[in-house]
């Protein structure tokens, strides 16, 4: 039991630790407004572009890779128990495709932004 509870205990930490500097560059996501008035068209793209950036770059990775290594795991461990194998089987399909997902969303803002020639006006705090 005491085992159990050390590994619960480190893949906690590692968890903690790969998502935490994400949590901190959250902070980046809304941008400053300029002095003289309220905020205006160009920080609300400035905004939605960073939290896509943020949400794709610094959540959906880790999330990813962490996924990737628990169906590795199950596949490594699985000593032929076939409903493990095909378990870790879903397990990477459903990243692949989430990820593809995610990375096609971000692609799609980032190809509107530059097309309507937003995405050189405006940088991102995120990037």
């Amino acid at each position: 039991m005491q085992q159990v509870t050390k590994s619960i205990s480190r893949v906690a930490l590692s968890i903690s630790a790969t998502l935490l500097p994400g949590a901190v560059f959250a902070a980046k996501i809304v941008p400053d407004c300029p002095q003289n008035g309220p905020c205006g068209y160009a920080e609300l793209i400035t905004m939605a572009n960073n939290i896509i950036s943020f949400l794709v770059l610094d959540i959906s990775v880790p999330i990813a890779t962490i996924a990737f290594v628990y169906a590795g795991f199950l596949y490594i461990t699985s000593g032929g128990n076939e409903g493990q194998v095909s378990k870790a089987h879903e397990i990477f399909k459903k990243v692949i495709i989430g990820f593809i997902i995610a990375a096609s969303a971000w692609l799609l803002v980032h190809m509107i932004l530059t097309t309507l020639n937003v995405g050189t006006q405006y940088k991102t705090v995120v990037q």
